[in-house]
């Protein structure tokens, strides 16, 4: 699950390099000035301030622009950020959703020790997944220490590498895992193409990423 980061090939290199400099580091605020939504397409509106420190001449502005074509899903926390940085991923656990094969996964027993493996599952989601992803977003009942409760039920379905981990969880405490069948392979169009770009705390998940200098 490790990200392929992709930054370097998609960001101008004049943005890049600005991230990157002693001004920006000290001194540098991101932030959002604009999101616009249409059908799917969002355009999305960011200036970088460098304050008034070691410039002489005061604070200085860089407006850019984003524009997300076809884009899946977004999230978007902050409207300003002292230590924003952009990094974009072609491969990234939050892409699973969309680029992996979905299965169907089940267990068949009781198991064992079901308080550990219910904090062992949360902690999953807290360090392996780094909170990107919500505990209920695949399991198929929200109440997870009553569906570990079970003897045997459909515990989740999602893409494959994220239900790969369940399955190793429910294997070390005896749950007796074990897939059913794979659902309808996605469109390699949209698999392949998909990106993911993070500004700061926020993120778009699209298949075209264009930066424009205002």
């Amino acid at each position: 699950m490790k990200p392929i980061d992709i930054t370097k090939e998609i960001l101008p290199s004049e943005l890049d390099s600005l991230f990157d400099t002693a001004e920006y580091e000290n001194y540098g605020i991101f932030k959002i000035d604009k999101v616009s939504f249409e059908n799917n397409i969002v355009e999305f509106y960011f200036t970088i301030k460098i304050l008034e420190g070691l410039l002489d001449e005061g604070e200085e502005n860089y407006p850019w622009k984003l524009k997300i074509t076809n884009c899946k899903d977004y999230h978007i926390e902050d409207s300003n950020n002292i230590e924003a940085f952009i990094t974009i991923f072609s491969d990234h656990i939050l892409l699973s959703h969309y680029k992996k094969i979905w299965r169907e996964l089940y267990f068949k027993n009781y198991g064992e020790n079901i308080e550990k493996l219910f904090i062992e599952f949360h902690n999953l989601h807290s360090f392996t997944l780094d909170n990107f992803i919500l505990p209920e977003k695949y399991i198929t009942n929200e109440n997870l220490e009553q569906l570990l409760g079970y003897q045997n039920a459909l515990f989740a379905r999602g893409p494959e590498d994220i239900l790969d981990l369940y399955f190793n969880l429910l294997l070390k405490y005896g749950k007796q895992p074990y897939y059913f069948k794979y659902s309808e392979k996605l469109k390699e169009q949209t698999k392949n193409e998909l990106k993911i770009v993070f500004l700061g705390n926020n993120y778009f998940i699209g298949e075209h990423l264009e930066f424009k200098k205002l």
